[in-house]
């Protein structure tokens, strides 16, 4: 049975290790979605745009999805409309995620979902509204995964204005025990999201896992170091994923902050 990774590379995804960004996430995501694999689940991807070598646009992450989750039901949303690309089992819809009603529109038709992935523009208020609008459609024990949280498209504006990150967020929420507050999610849905986060997850799935663990052993130090704010490099540059774990319907507990993982991909 082929690994994610190998899916990935295949389908010509940039989520795994050979293809424009490597970004090696898939090395994660295939431990922590394993107990979903066999499952009849609903997974909703935002950003899907990829050219191919012949420039006609596919969806290569949905593929890889689709291969790896041979239950699921699986949804894309993009700003450009790829409703002419044939993917067996998928749906996509088009529409611009910091638009809250059209995010609402397409979670009432192809929600609830049990994993969401936000791959989207990376802008840090279109993020917030993301999270913001469809956390309710996230199914009990769900995980909502954001990607590429190190880098945004006008970090230089997002800060001459104030934007926090969602990194910034989850990090003062997870570590320091603050309130979730964004000027684009609700109080109401700020409360809500605190009260059924159990688990939140910092990670920099960056480092080769053949790397010796003296060198594993130093990011994650490093990473450590960082979330307790011990160290001037911005996080930015070192965390790439926050994935948040929704509580389930037998789980009474509430967030801890014990729960906050700093992984690389060989961990």
């Amino acid at each position: 049975m082929a690994t994610l990774t190998q899916l990935a590379n295949q389908f010509n995804s940039d989520k795994g290790d050979q293809v424009r960004c490597c970004h090696r996430y898939t090395t994660l995501y295939e431990k922590i979605f394993e107990p979903f694999r066999d499952q009849a689940i609903s997974i909703l991807e935002i950003g899907l745009q990829r050219e191919t070598t012949q420039h006609q646009l596919d969806c290569p992450s949905l593929r890889m999805w689709l291969e790896f989750f041979p239950q699921a039901r699986i949804s894309g949303f993009d700003l450009t409309d790829f409703s002419e690309v044939d993917i067996p089992r998928a749906k996509t819809f088009q529409g611009d995620q910091s638009d809250a009603n059209r995010l609402r529109e397409v979670a009432e038709e192809a929600g609830p979902f049990d994993i969401i992935i936000d791959d989207g523009s990376h802008a840090s208020a279109h993020q917030q509204i993301t999270l913001g609008t469809l956390w309710p459609y996230l199914n009990p024990g769900g995980l909502f995964v954001i990607e590429d949280a190190h880098w945004q498209p006008q970090r230089d504006v997002e800060r001459r204005d104030g934007i926090e990150t969602m990194l910034s967020i989850f990090k003062r929420f997870s570590l320091y025990g603050e309130p979730i507050e964004s000027p684009y999610i609700s109080d109401e849905r700020c409360r809500e999201i605190e009260q059924n986060v159990v688990r939140c997850t910092f990670s920099h799935p960056f480092v080769d896992e053949k790397a010796r663990p003296q060198k594993r052993s130093m990011i994650r130090d490093i990473a450590r170091r960082v979330l307790k704010g011990k160290r001037r490099y911005s996080d930015q540059r070192l965390f790439k994923l926050i994935i948040l774990e929704k509580k389930g319907t037998a789980d009474t507990s509430g967030f801890e902050t014990a729960a906050v993982q700093m992984t690389c991909d060989a961990v």
